[in-house]
């Protein structure tokens, strides 16, 4: 949300803001009254992090500022002000798809920038270079601070994050070497809490469906799954990984593509995210394949889509909201110490959300039951 002092700074900035998304404009408060079907005042509230709105209202009010590229001024003139860079540098993950997912941050950023007394900016970059985004800084309004969505940034990308003047937070990435601030999901253990639940309900053999979209998190999660799946007592065939694009129709034709080529399958796969697991279970169908009873499915995220999806998908939640909460306490303490040697890394356990995209097998044997067209599951 942006803080504005006079009405030409308000025209310099929309410059800025047109831009950096490509000819997109910003919508007024009542556009998104209009889209939302609610008051001016109800859209005042979401943005501002107040009490008074259903949960269900404030997303769907968030959703539509975020889809208009919506950024407004706090009523509270808070005299310290952080900015959040929505960055998608290649998009195959930042995108449409997860712009709810990716609103959980914002929304968890604006009631503890509210609880701190510090005004929230929202700037959206797309298609643009870190070093780019860097240097468009220096022409905006000075901010104490910067929470950066790190969500596609790969190492060579971070080097560029040395010339940002104040103290930042990276969230939705984590690196162990590097000297700055990180909060992020426990990849690992979340994991682990999928391979065990593959292992108590009675499978024997899971495939992996990981993506070739450069993205720091589906790496760490495809790590873990190789290093624990053993340690769990699950079996673990590296001819049963396919790896996609992160989109729901590629993933979709990459599975359509790999049945058709009669491969052997798993019992089971974990997904490492929601919206790859829906394109592969949509595939899978078609192809005349039972979920759960012929292939178990599991994916990440708990976007919306995988509750209504069928059969509903078995998923690990992302505490979005507590992500987004802790990045501003982590940068408000960067501000109020000052540079310091040491930093700091943060992990935020996901709850495994089980649905019905997993079999229970009684006795966890080999599924045996014969269907032709495809290839049995070992």
């Amino acid at each position: 949300m942006i803080k504005i002092g006079n009405f030409k700074f308000l025209l310099e900035y929309l410059n800025v803001v047109i831009i950096r998304t490509h000819g997109e404009f910003m919508a007024k408060i009542k556009d998104i009254a209009q889209r939302a079907g609610v008051s001016l005042s109800a859209v005042s509230i979401a943005m501002n992090g107040k009490r008074g709105l259903s949960i269900t209202t404030r997303e769907r009010i968030l959703k539509i500022a975020h889809e208009l590229d919506y950024h407004s001024s706090r009523q509270e003139k808070y005299p310290g002000v952080i900015r959040f860079l929505k960055i998608a540098l290649h998009g195959n993950t930042v995108n449409e798809n997860h712009s709810i997912f990716i609103n959980g941050y914002i929304d968890g950023m604006i009631e503890q920038a509210g609880k701190l007394k510090l005004s929230l900016e929202v700037a959206h970059y797309k298609g643009i270079s870190v070093e780019q985004i860097v240097e468009k800084q220096s022409s905006l309004q000075p901010v104490q601070g910067v929470i950066i969505l790190g969500t596609e940034f790969e190492q060579a990308d971070f080097s560029a994050l040395k010339n940002i003047k104040v103290p930042f937070v990276i969230i939705d990435n984590i690196n162990d070497f590097l000297p700055y601030d990180f909060v992020n999901i426990n990849n690992r253990g979340a994991v682990f809490k999928i391979l065990h639940h593959f292992q108590r309900s009675g499978l024997t053999q899971i495939g992996l469906i990981t993506s070739f979209a450069h993205t720091p998190n589906f790496q760490q999660r495809e790590a873990a799954f190789r290093e624990l799946v053993g340690q769990v007592g699950l079996a673990f065939d590296n001819r049963d990984t396919l790896s996609v694009n992160s989109t729901l129709e590629d993933a979709y034709q990459a599975m359509k593509h790999y049945l058709a080529a009669g491969k052997p399958l798993a019992q089971g796969y974990f997904c490492v995210n929601d919206i790859i697991a829906c394109g592969c279970l949509k595939a899978l169908k078609e192809y005349g394949l039972r979920i759960p009873e012929d292939i178990s499915l599991i994916g990440f995220d708990d976007l919306p889509i995988s509750a209504v999806i069928e059969p509903p998908l078995t998923t690990i939640q992302v505490f979005n909201k507590k992500l987004g909460a802790a990045a501003v306490d982590l940068l408000y303490q960067r501000i109020s110490l000052g540079k310091s040697s040491s930093h700091t890394n943060i992990l935020i356990c996901g709850a495994l959300i089980k649905r019905e995209s997993v079999q229970i097998k009684s006795h966890g044997l080999p599924h045996q039951e014969s269907l032709s067209g495809y290839s049995h599951p070992r």
